[in-house]
């Protein structure tokens, strides 16, 4: 039997090779037991913080070839293949640069509407503060006008 290299025989898989389960990640405060409480208290929040940037990252990860054919390849091809091609891969980056405006622009919109909230807080609760001035100032006003009118004397 001719000996082979353990990592590269087909049915042995590497961590990095398997899909995450349920079970896989490190924190232990995403399954609670009876003996965990449901709400964490201030020492365990930091706990957790730690925990959650050990877990391994989600989502799709970052694509590492271009979306641009090699030179070979768009060699071999007819020219109306090529044209076909290059305008497919124009559109995809075109698509992306889309997506990444509109993004953009909704995150802009969303700090803007943020600020723009807190700045109507501000002037709500002076609003708030100004008619209780102008409603003591009125009080004042009318038990100062009851204080001086005249009185007839019997």
């Amino acid at each position: 039997e001719v000996l082979q290299d353990p990592s590269s025989h087909p049915l042995i898989y590497n961590e990095e090779d398997l899909p995450p389960t349920p079970r896989s990640y490190t924190s232990t405060s995403t399954y609670t037991n009876e003996y965990t409480p449901s709400s964490p208290s201030p020492s365990n929040i930091s706990s957790n913080q730690q925990m959650s940037s050990n877990k391994k990252k989600r989502g799709r990860p970052a694509k590492e070839r271009s979306d641009q054919p090699d030179l070979s390849t768009l060699l071999k091809m007819s020219e109306a293949e090529r044209k076909k091609l290059m305008d497919r891969a124009k559109n995809n980056e075109a698509s992306r640069v889309s997506r990444r405006k509109n993004k953009l622009r909704e995150e802009r919109e969303i700090r803007l509407e943020n600020e723009l909230l807190e700045a109507n807080n501000l002037r709500q609760a002076e609003l708030k503060k100004l008619n209780k001035i102008k409603d003591k100032l009125k009080r004042a006003l009318k038990r100062g006008l009851s204080n001086t009118r005249p009185r007839s004397f019997k």
